[in-house]
């Protein structure tokens, strides 16, 4: 089955999509359902507030992770130098404020994945980013709020019927309260509703489909690790196929960097560091043929503990092109055959991340 070239558009500009987005909200009829992981009261979350009380559209919905109840600006807002920041008490006021104004002017919000006592429950977060408007969506790494919308990131708008009818399931599911745990496939297109321990075999699925990769697997993605990336690794070296992981050079979580490090002294594997701004974007491609983006960082959080994800795959070796020319045209990167970090933080990195994924196992294997 071909797509028409209007079926699948990526957006790497957070200008773009916005406007666009703020476009489709106008023009809505029946549908504005909106997800994502972090939502905060500033200028983004402010004209989205807006956009979604003026849409005509007769069913109104954002759902929003607890996470933004108790982070904002990547700041945990029980800490107590977060009662003494001033503008991060004024956003945390101007988000109540939105959620208190859309509820008043009849668009529905929910909060997904409860804090539980004292947060404990803080992990197991809903990480999907969605929006369904009438006939089509959005999907990729966009949360709502000013300091994401300035990192480098992709989203892309698909009106494909199989699609939006799997994302309508997803949506509707996770806001009655049930994660979906569900994979569908229509000639070019596959799509995964993922929950992390409970999903591995749709993640083989993934794994067995970058297994048939002849020449080259090219990954985006900030945080890449623990079993998939070691997948992959494995692939690579008994296939004597090209690896190369495109990660930002300004990661929010340095860590990764030494891990990665560690993976490149054990394995064939290239290591492209993204310049400038932080690179969000989640995308694998296999030979040119084949690509699978969504909210997934491919990482062990996603892979290993309760945290839900959407996965969209187009066999297509024009819609590829087309993701290819998205990512890559604007972006500036140095590729580096070898570790960039000592030894020691490579060797620490990998333990502690090891630590990491250890204890989202056991608990797993305890549910």
């Amino acid at each position: 089955m071909k797509v028409s070239k209007d079926s699948v558009k990526c957006i790497p500009s957070a200008l773009d999509f916005f406007d666009q987005l703020r476009h489709d909200i106008s023009v809505a009829k029946d549908r504005v359902w909106v997800q994502c992981m972090s939502f905060e009261g500033d200028t983004i979350g402010q004209q989205l507030t807006e956009a979604l009380i003026t849409s005509p559209a007769s069913d109104k919905r954002l759902m929003v992770d607890s996470y933004s109840k108790l982070v904002h600006n990547d700041t945990i807002l029980a800490f107590p130098t977060a009662w003494i920041n001033i503008s991060l008490l004024k956003e945390r006021y101007q988000t109540s404020q939105c959620w208190k104004k859309m509820k008043e002017n009849k668009v529905q919000v929910h909060f997904t994945n409860p804090l539980g006592i004292l947060g404990i429950k803080y992990p197991m977060r809903n990480h999907k980013k969605m929006i369904i408007i009438d006939d089509h969506v959005y999907i990729g790494g966009r949360n709502f709020c000013d300091h994401n919308f300035k990192w480098n990131d992709l989203m892309v708008k698909i009106k494909i019927p199989s699609v939006t009818a799997f994302l309508i399931k997803d949506f509707s599911s996770t806001w009655s309260g049930t994660d979906l745990i569900e994979s569908f496939q229509s000639n070019i297109v596959s799509g995964w509703s993922l929950n992390g321990f409970y999903s591995e075999h749709h993640y083989s699925e993934i794994i067995n489909c970058l297994s048939e990769s002849k020449k080259s697997i090219e990954v985006v993605s900030p945080y890449i690790s623990g079993p998939f990336l070691r997948k992959l690794c494995h692939i690579a070296r008994e296939k004597s196929i090209d690896l190369k992981l495109y990660i930002p050079e300004n990661n929010n979580k340095p860590i990764i960097t030494g891990y990665l490090n560690y993976y490149q002294s054990q394995f064939p594997l290239k290591t492209c560091y993204i310049q400038g701004d932080m690179n969000h974007s989640k995308v694998i491609i296999s030979d040119d043929q084949k690509v699978w983006f969504g909210s997934c960082n491919f990482d062990c959080i996603s892979y290993c503990s309760e945290q839900p994800e959407v996965v969209i795959s187009f066999n297509d070796q024009d819609i590829v092109k087309q993701f290819k020319n998205a990512l890559f045209n604007e972006m500036i990167w140095q590729e580096k055959i070898t570790p960039t970090t000592s030894k020691l933080r490579q060797y620490a990195s990998y333990k502690l991340l090891q630590l990491v994924e250890w204890g989202l196992i056991k608990k797993a294997n305890r549910s």
